[in-house]
């Protein structure tokens, strides 16, 4: 089945790049859903911080909290619900200053990814959770954008965060200008 979607995911990336319209989208441009997408990040410093909301975050958050982000070297998950965690998964993403007027509390949703396909775009997860606070070692990813979805109660939820330890200037540039 990995196998199947891959060789989907790979055939429209083709077909979508080979078009000769110099006003093609890329595949990212084209879906404001895509599970890879970043089109913004809330920056926190920890779980009391009040956050600072950069670009236009295309984040479905309902039962937990993320902090620090950026992070460094680990990634604390807070469930806010107490019901403890289910299952995580971190994949990597593409930050992008497209869909900057989109609401997305209006097309998001939990059901928007299923787990099969988070299984097959993860780079790090980890199940079978009864905690309601993770901390979750990210010293094995590079440096860049990455979203974690989050399995609450049979719900997933996502962040948008940044792995490595950039200036906040810098990416505040990056999202505001």
């Amino acid at each position: 089945m990995k196998k199947i979607i891959g060789l989907l995911l790979l055939l429209t990336v083709c077909f979508s790049c080979s078009s000769d319209d110099d006003n093609s989208q890329s595949p990212i441009e084209a879906d404001k859903t895509a599970a890879n997408l970043v089109t913004g990040i809330v920056l926190r410093a920890d779980e009391f911080s009040v956050p600072i909301v950069l670009g236009n975050p295309n984040q479905l958050v309902n039962n937990s909290t993320v902090y620090p982000n950026p992070a460094p070297e680990a990634l604390t998950v807070v469930d806010n619900s107490n019901t403890g965690f289910e299952k995580f998964w971190i994949i990597e993403a593409n930050e992008e200053k497209v869909f900057q007027e989109t609401d997305f509390e209006a097309i998001l949703n939990s059901g928007l990814y299923s787990e099969t396909e988070l299984n097959l775009l993860s780079v790090q997860d980890g199940g079978n959770l009864s905690s309601s606070n993770l901390v979750i070692n990210l010293n094995d990813l590079q440096e860049g954008y990455y979203r974690i979805f989050i399995k609450i109660d049979n719900v997933i939820e996502w962040h948008n965060i940044y792995k490595g330890a950039p200036e906040i200037d810098d990416l505040m540039n990056f999202w505001n200008n």
